[in-house]
Formats: structure tokens, sequence, C-alpha cells
């Protein structure tokens, strides 16, 4: 849909000599190519070397590997070998979606001689980068969050210096960059761009609608469900590393939340320097800034040209979380677990927020390095001492290693309780088989499959291959049994979930609905249910083609929960139907929970109250 124009509307142009130089195109005209490039008036020599060398690369011949059509059939047809090889969910995928990887195979083949060769450097930059952009088209078909392909030689992101998300049914800006906000500010001579603020919202992105943009990258994202899908082109709108914008910037009409006024900004695509010579290349064509500019400044006492501080790209996880009483945090680089208690109503509710399943350790606030699982056991034995109800936090947890969940819902059971574990099965392919198979001459084990020894995957695999079944039993190593140290969780708990928790979290959701002793609030989490089992980098999940062009995770192994009445661990046939995949984990129709406006700019406070309601109902 067009936006037409407001009796209302702002509009913010960039006039400025030195904004000049990080806007080198506001058109859709790419930039004459020239040995000697048109400089700014009076820019410094330092600043007009740098210029220079810059457009010369640009002007001649690369240094980067063409993918020629040839090349990219081979590619195709390897990968498709591959995923025949070693896909787990080939054959779940083919009964849900029918789909048919012959035709696949052929349509992708027909599309590259369809385009062909290319000749002069911009046009094989880019041909390069668009046939990336076809393999993660064609990848996205198969819907699974966990199979995707990447560059092998590292593709820098394009940016404009916020984040959206949807609130309230609209499209909002729930991030952003405050340094690269104030520099074009300062340099547009204009506070309109320091002025955004949370909760503002997206009118349009060019003349689309922000759906409209979405529904363009979508066919680009591999997801388990659509709402995944989305949520992840949503974000691509202003943060990608594919499908790159054709022009070097980018106008977005802004409604402030302030005062309902319009205003129109126009955006730089700004980018870290690179040393791919493709993407380098044809970054350079379209005009692109790399952000580094951002850090040079002219020191009128020295007359030079000087390093500024480097404007960092920080995401805050304090945004969307609430100030938590007597707060504890367990952390390495990034956040892993936070806890603390809330008062709302005159009581207490105790907050545990759990960010990744991804780190074995953590610190504490001594910094001694202790268990994950341990922190997590202080935690929620404190709450329980204290007889204080829970809020479990998984909204932002894409997973990690799928031998935590049971750990952790161990901890919430109540006192002489067992639930039967995760399951985890196998396609009886060649890969596996050589993984299980090497593993006994090996010092290494396996590296996934929820504490499954080698020895029950060969017993499960020899069955399979005497009943010509594709699939292995589907199998649950132990049951979950109360956390010995927690002894029995007696309090209330209610869970957050959202579309970004993610494969371990996935488990971690569906063990806490099957059993009940939770209730779950939000929206479906992302539907994963295959993962990645491998012993070492020749005998592993990962895939890479020939000419080094792209690579790949293949999902080799199925994860899945059974249901909550069973008492035996060898599930014969029903790897498909516990099999997580494609079914992602759902609240109730009452507890379907959409954020608010309110819940980006005070901290989730229409979360957390929500999730208070239903505790006390409870």
């Amino acid at each position: 849909m067009k936006f037409s124009p407001l009796l209302n509307l702002t509009t913010v142009t960039v006039s400025a000599l030195s904004f000049a130089l990080l806007l080198s195109a506001t058109t859709s005209t790419p930039p004459a190519w020239s040995d000697e490039p048109t400089e700014p008036a009076n820019s410094p020599s330092l600043f007009k070397r740098v210029e220079r060398k810059y457009f010369t690369v640009a002007a001649h011949d690369a240094v980067f590997y063409y993918v020629s059509q040839a090349d990219r059939v081979k590619i195709i047809n390897e990968f498709f070998d591959a995923v025949t090889d070693q896909y787990s969910l080939l054959k779940i995928k083919q009964d849900r979606f029918h789909l048919n990887l012959d035709t696949l195979r052929a349509e992708s083949i027909a599309q590259e001689k369809i385009i062909g060769d290319f000749e002069t450097p911009v046009d094989r930059a880019q041909g390069n980068l668009e046939f990336y952009d076809r393999m993660r088209a064609l990848v996205s078909q198969f819907q699974d969050t966990h199979f995707s392909v990447s560059p092998v030689q590292t593709m820098r992101p394009v940016l404009i210096p916020i984040l959206l998300a949807k609130a309230d049914g609209k499209y909002v800006i729930n991030n952003t960059y405050p340094k690269l906000l104030s520099y074009l500010s300062l340099q547009s001579n204009s506070p309109a761009f320091s002025q955004i603020a949370l909760g503002d919202e997206i009118i349009s992105i060019d003349g689309h609608s922000v759906e409209d943009e979405i529904n363009r990258l979508k066919p680009y994202i591999s997801g388990s469900s659509d709402e995944s899908r989305m949520q992840d082109a949503l974000y691509a709108v202003t943060f990608r590393a594919f499908r790159f914008p054709a022009n070097p910037t980018t106008t977005v009409v802004i409604k402030k939340k302030s005062d309902a006024s319009l205003v129109r900004l126009t955006f730089p695509w700004l980018h870290r320097t690179m040393q791919r010579q493709d993407q380098a290349l044809l970054f350079a064509f379209r005009g692109y800034r790399p952000y580094e500019d951002l850090r040079i400044e002219y020191d009128q006492l020295s007359e030079k040209w000087r390093l500024k501080d480097t404007p960092y790209l920080v995401e805050s996880v304090e945004a969307t979380t609430p100030k938590l009483i007597d707060e504890k945090r367990y952390d390495t680089d990034d956040h892993v677990i936070r806890a603390g208690l809330l008062f709302k109503n005159s009581k207490l509710y105790g907050v545990l927020q759990i960010f990744t399943f991804g780190e074995p350790k953590v610190l504490n606030s001594d910094g001694k390095s202790i268990d994950f699982i341990d922190a997590i056991r202080e935690v929620v034995s404190d709450f329980n001492a204290k007889k204080i109800p829970l809020i479990l936090d998984l909204r932002s947890n894409p997973g990690g290693d799928g031998n935590l969940p049971p750990l952790v819902f161990g901890t919430l059971l109540p006192a002489s309780q067992f639930r039967p574990g995760p399951t985890a099965a196998l396609r009886v392919t060649r890969n596996a088989i050589q993984i299980v198979d090497e593993s006994d001459s090996s010092t290494a084990q396996p590296t996934a499959g929820f504490g499954v020894d080698p020895q029950d995957y060969k017993h499960l695999i020899a069955v399979a291959l005497r009943n010509n079944e594709e699939y292995t039993a589907a199998y649950s190593k132990n049951d979950i049994t109360t956390d010995k140290i927690v002894g029995g969780f007696n309090q209330k708990i209610v869970t957050l979930i959202s579309t970004n928790c993610v494969s371990a979290c996935d488990i971690t959701a569906a063990l806490l609905s099957t059993s009940k002793i939770s209730t779950l609030i939000g929206q479906p989490t992302s539907g994963t249910g295959a993962g990645f089992i491998s012993l070492s980098d020749a005998l592993s999940a990962s895939w890479i083609d020939s000419q080094r062009f792209i690579q790949s995770n293949i999902p080799n192994f199925l994860f899945g929960v059974p249901g909550p009445n069973v008492t035996e661990h060898i599930f014969a046939g029903k790897a498909e139907e516990f099999n997580l995949e494609n079914r992602p984990t759902s609240p109730s129709k009452e507890n379907l929970y959409q954020p608010t406006v309110n819940d980006i700019t005070k901290m989730s406070v229409d979360w957390f109250d929500k999730a208070i309601e239903v505790l006390d109902k409870k």
C-alpha cells in the first residue's frame, strides 16, 4: 500500500556539506566510476587519499572469485546430494509439505541457466551476492529455523540505526543505536534523528508499508513457523546481510508517539568495512557508506583528522525487562540468567529470566565460575524457601545445549515427581551411521542427543535397518526427576514465551506444556524439532560446497517430547509423532498475549501485569 502524504508531514533533508561525506548519493542513480572521483569542496587531503584508494579499487577488476553458471549448477547439485544424504527431516517435510527434491533441483538449475554468466566486475559482484540470495530462498522452502545457508567468506550486514517490533497492531521502534542517531542529527543540522523515541510508529519505508517490506524479505528467511519467519523478516527490514537495498539511502516516515506528528527521515545504509571484495565492490558502486567513517573527525586546532570513539551497536536487554528487587545476574560475555523480585499489589513475585541455554558455565556475583544449572538451582531454591510464586521468562531464548532443559525442568517439579525426558531419534542415513560407528573408536563422544550414548544409537539403527524403517525409534534416555538440591518446587509458576523461544527453549516450553506444571503466556514458540549431532569436523552436520562459496549445518537428528503419561523409554515408530518440528508450543487461547507499546516504552509492564493476573487466579 502506498503512503499518502498528510498535511502535518515534516520533511528532514540532509544538506550539510559534512554530511555529504556520509550520503554520497541520495537518488537511485549509482555514482559514476572514475579513477579521479569528484570530491566535496574543501575536503582535507587525508580524506581525499582514502576516497581515491576506495574508488580506484572499485574501478578495476577486484580480486574475488566469480561463481560462474557452471559453478552455480554444481553447487546446487552438491547441495541436494547433501540434503538427500544427511537431512534428518527429509521424509517429515515431504509428508507435511509435499516437498519434492527432484522438482526443486530441476527448477533451481533451470533458473541458473536462464540467468547465465556476467562479464563486468560490478555485474559479477552482484551476481555472486544474488546467487547467495537465491540459495537462501531455496533453503527457506524447507521451513526449518535450524536449516539455513551462510557464505563461507563473511558477508557484512547493512543497517539503519533503528530496530522494529509489532505492538498494539502497529510497527513501532523498539530499539535504537543512539550514537549513530546522534551523529546523523549533528551532521544534518536537525535534532529529528536524535529525537527518535521508542514506541514511535513506522508509517512507511520508501513509500511502502512495513508489511510490504516484511513480505518482500520473508521468502529469504528460514523458519519452522510462519510467525518465526515474519519476526525475522521484520528484524531484517532495518538490519540484514542479504537482499541488499538497491539504493544507498532509505526514506522512513515516522509518526511520533509524543504528539502524533509525522516526520520523514532519509537514512543512509551503513556497514562495517569488509574484506570480501565482491561485496565491497558492489557496496561502493551502490554508494553505501562504512560506518567506520563516523569515527573520523577534523580537529581544527591541529588541522588533522583524528579517530573518535567507535559508535557501538549494542541492543539493550534492559529495555524489555522490569526492574527487580535483590537482582542477581549470572553472565558470561552475554546475558545468561537474571533473577530477582517484582513487587506488585502488595505482593512479591519471583522472576527468573533465562536468555540462553548455550552457556554451561556462568559467573556469579562474586565473579566465580559455576555450572549453569547450579545458578538455576540457587534462584529456584531461594524462591521456594520464601514461598514466592515464579514468573519464568523465556521470551528471548534462542536455545543452545539440549541437555539443559531437562535439568531446568527438574528444578521446577514438585517433590517426588518424574516425567519422561525429551526424545531423540535418527534418520537412518550414511551420515548418522558413520557418526555412531566411529564413536566406538574415538575418544570423542557425539555432541548432542540428550545423553544418549553411541551403543544406544547403534542398537536403534540396527533395529531400524532390520525393519527397513526410515527412522529409528524415539528414545528417551532418562526420566526427569525432582531436583535433589531444590527438593521439590511447590509454588505456582507461569512461563512467558514468544516466537524467539527456539530449539532448547522449544523443548523447555513443550515439557512445561505437557506436564501442566506451568501456565504458558505469550505467543507460540518457534517450532523447531531437529538439531545437530557430530563427532568431529569430518563427521558432523556441517556441509560446504566444493567451490567454498556457501556452507550450512544440516540438521541430522530429531528431538521431541513424549506425552505426559508414558512410562517406557523406547518408542518404536514414534519418531515423527513426537517430533516438535513445525509444531510450535502455544499458550491456551485465553493466555495468548500480543505485546503493547507500553511493553516497549515501560520495560514489559503489560507483559508482567498479565503474568501476575494469571498467577493470582491460579
